[in-house]
């Protein structure tokens, strides 16, 4: 959705309130590599990253994400940061699903490096993997 309908008019009103936010230190804007939107994220967050983590990307676990993971809230973030186009195929049509019912991107470090179609059978606590999807990358 365009911004212009998003925000109705008052973008110059948000802008403002987001520059006061940063000048409260409540805020910091933040640039994403190879997009030239205007990001933010909260202050507390940003001097954590700026301490550093004990997980290094080289011994970052792999992660499965929920489908209503804020990674993927957005749809159009994960399209334009990592060409990942993602939809909760559930909702699909089954002859109209690609991936499957319930589909779970994964999370290999800082990359959306595939798909896994599980099952959960809950009475006997197993996982079923019925396919994976990697992507290119």
């Amino acid at each position: 959705m365009p911004a212009r309908k998003l925000w109705n008019g008052r973008k110059e009103t948000i802008e403002a309130y987001l520059r006061d936010k940063v000048q409260e230190g409540l805020l910091e804007e933040v640039s994403i590599q190879g997009l030239d939107n205007h990001y933010f994220m909260l202050a507390n967050n940003a001097q954590r990253l700026e301490q550093g983590n004990k997980v290094t990307l080289d011994t970052a676990p792999i992660k499965l994400l929920s489908p209503f993971d804020n990674i993927l809230r957005e749809r159009a973030f994960p399209k334009r940061i990592w060409d990942f186009d993602y939809k909760i195929e559930c909702y699909v049509p089954e002859p109209d699903r690609v991936y499957g019912y319930f589909v779970l991107p994964i999370l290999d470090k800082n990359e959306l490096a595939g798909r896994v179609d599980a099952k959960a059978h809950r009475k006997e606590g197993i996982l079923e993997v019925k396919s994976i999807y990697l992507e290119n990358k």
